[in-house]
């Protein structure tokens, strides 16, 4: 968990969905980042356990996801991780 957070970047990302759910391209946006790094990093946070998907909207025909940080350590076990975010996902796949 400490190698996730040890990043600048995803520590910005948290101080972000702390105060409200983001998807990859708000996040993206916000940051001056590209897209497809704004997706990573939010994977990773979300594989760790760290963030939770607060909402999933349709957006132009595919799902927009949206995400929040929760800091309740109690909530980390909430489930297991949908087969499109798993950890072991095949790199080069789409994510947002």
């Amino acid at each position: 968990m400490l190698r996730v957070l040890a990043h600048p970047l995803r520590l910005r990302i948290l101080s972000l969905l702390t105060g409200a759910p983001f998807s990859a391209m708000e996040l993206s946006r916000e940051l001056s980042i590209s897209r497809a790094m704004a997706s990573y990093h939010l994977r990773q946070l979300y594989a760790a356990g760290v963030i939770e998907l607060a909402e999933v909207r349709p957006r132009n025909g595919s799902r927009e996801r949206r995400f929040s940080y929760r800091p309740d350590p109690a909530q980390r076990a909430a489930g297991p991780r949908p087969a499109w975010l798993s950890p072991g996902r095949a790199a080069g796949q789409r994510f947002g």
